[in-house]
């Protein structure tokens, strides 16, 4: 090879080289991010690492709560309305006479088998294992409101991490997973590709929610094809939290973006 041979083929190289520099720059720091394995729950393997934490959550966080909480509102957290708005009797201080907070996260486990909390930890299967996953020692800590805070981060990482930190580019079938995941933790939020737990009896019908439409409110956990439990909101309002949340996170947009969920 001559001298200007050689010149040209380094010039090309460095050109190539910074260009593939410049790119991995600007691509989302997601190489931490461990993907958890394991279902209905919140348990299963996984780490730690990765976990999506800060404001850019709001917009997922805010949903959660407002349907399964009393809208997540930090000053009701321990009043006989909130824990389950739907039956005020059930609540925890209604049950027990004593605050949440109050206690550690095995003390509540000991209490009761009902849903708890902002997030709605459910002590048999999902409180006591993500509380381990995020550091939390379940026979000191308590379920304080910022370690609900910490234990929710955790949940919907573990549920749509991978659409929300930009790890896959955002396509309609990666918003589906997202939203289907959410789904299969959360049950008050509408579902998308089955109406229900594949568990359940074969008579169900498979779910009409659209991502693309925005339209059906169908969940993942109840009812039958002839008794479907229906959450309260359309799946329009969960595809534009996610997509909300990613741009919050990774800074750019997803791939794929319904109509009535463009940014303004």
């Amino acid at each position: 090879m001559g001298k200007k041979s050689i010149i040209e083929y380094n010039k090309t190289f460095e050109h190539v080289t910074d260009i593939i520099g410049k790119a991995v720059a600007v691509l989302p720091a997601v190489t931490s991010y461990v993907r958890s394995s394991g279902g209905g729950g919140g348990g299963g393997g996984g780490s730690t690492t990765g976990v999506i934490t800060g404001a850019g959550l709001e917009p997922i966080k805010r949903l959660i709560s407002l349907w399964e909480s009393c809208g997540g509102d930090i000053s009701k957290y321990n009043s006989p309305t909130c824990y389950n708005a739907t039956n005020p009797t059930t609540t925890f201080p209604a049950k027990f006479g004593v605050d949440v907070e109050t206690l550690t996260i095995n003390q509540i486990n000991n209490k009761t088998t009902g849903a708890t909390g902002k997030y709605q930890f459910m002590p048999a299967t999902t409180m006591k294992s993500v509380a381990i996953k995020v550091g939390l020692n379940p026979n000191v800590d308590k379920l304080t409101k910022a370690n609900q805070e910490k234990m929710g981060d955790w949940l919907i990482t573990h549920r749509a991490g991978d659409y929300i930190k930009g790890i896959n580019s955002g396509n309609q079938q990666d918003l589906e997973n997202a939203v289907l995941g959410l789904a299969q933790e959360w049950s008050a939020l509408p579902t998308c590709r089955y109406r229900n737990n594949p568990n359940k009896p074969p008579s169900t019908l498979p779910v009409s929610n659209s991502v693309v439409t925005g339209f059906g409110n169908a969940t993942y956990w109840g009812g039958t094809s002839t008794n479907p439990s229906n959450s309260p909101i359309q799946i329009s309002e969960v595809v534009k939290a996610l997509v909300k949340t990613r741009k919050n996170i990774t800074g750019n947009d997803s791939f794929f973006i319904p109509p009535y969920a463009v940014l303004p």
